[in-house]
């Protein structure tokens, strides 16, 4: 009987230090997650704002081209320095733009081809 108390008290200290490692376990556990989540949400906040920023840049690449188009077309710029940039309708072409429908009386003009 008399190891039965030493037994009894070393499982114990077992059980404490099993505890102990466990609950450090987690801990560590927690800490990895936490920076992981952290991590997968600044990603996610860099997406969105890259996402902003594509759409931004595409209106404002739209709104430059449009106005680059609307100074080639204006009378102001002299023919021999416009650019033509209409392109030849195909045949099968159910709708064409109408700066394309405009392409073939243009050649006779001295306009600059994009090539």
């Amino acid at each position: 009987m008399d190891g039965s108390p030493v037994k009894a008290e070393e499982s114990a200290d077992h059980r404490k230090s099993g505890y102990k490692s466990w609950k450090k376990k987690y801990r560590k556990m927690r800490i990895v997650f936490d920076q992981k989540m952290q991590e997968g949400e600044d990603l996610h906040k860099q997406e969105d704002k890259a996402s902003a920023t594509v759409k931004r840049l595409a209106v404002e690449n739209d709104r430059l081209l449009d106005l680059l188009l609307d100074v080639n077309n204006s009378p102001q710029i002299p023919l021999d320095k416009r650019i033509d940039v209409s392109l030849k309708p195909s045949p099968g072409a159910k709708i064409v733009l109408p700066i394309d429908s405009k392409h073939a009386p243009q050649k006779e003009l001295s306009i600059k081809r994009l090539q």
